[in-house]
């Protein structure tokens, strides 16, 4: 297999491939003439299985994780949405208001000088 091809395989792929009897055997101790005379060993392949399964556990909970992050930032970008749409009405309904006090200061002038009037001339 070239490099190119190995660095093709998903390394998750790769380890599910490991045979999960897989063992493997190491001297440990060795005679005066130094052959071996004792050795460890270790269930290697369920190791990777259980490191894939964990991979596979991890990756399901961050992609919940991320469900639920889009969710509430969702949710936030559509409150801050509302909350600008509610400030500009707030600001059109103050200046309406201002306005319309304006108008009414107006109109209680025009009507004092309508009665001014009206008392001139009775």
């Amino acid at each position: 297999m070239s490099d190119e091809q190995a660095c093709e395989t998903p390394l998750l792929e790769l380890a599910k491939s490991v045979p999960e009897d897989l063992r493997a055997e190491w001297p440990i101790q060795w005679w005066e003439d130094g052959t071996p005379s004792g050795h460890a060993m270790a269930p290697v392949g369920r190791y990777v299985h259980d490191l894939v399964a964990e991979i596979e556990r991890l990756t399901a909970e961050l992609e919940s994780m991320r469900k639920c992050r889009d969710h509430y930032w969702d949710a936030a970008e559509n409150q801050l949405a509302r909350s600008r749409r509610r400030k500009k009405e707030v600001e059109r309904l103050t200046a309406e208001n201002e306005r319309l006090r304006e108008e009414k200061k107006m109109l209680e002038i025009e009507v004092e000088n309508w009665m001014h009037e009206a008392s001139r001339v009775l």
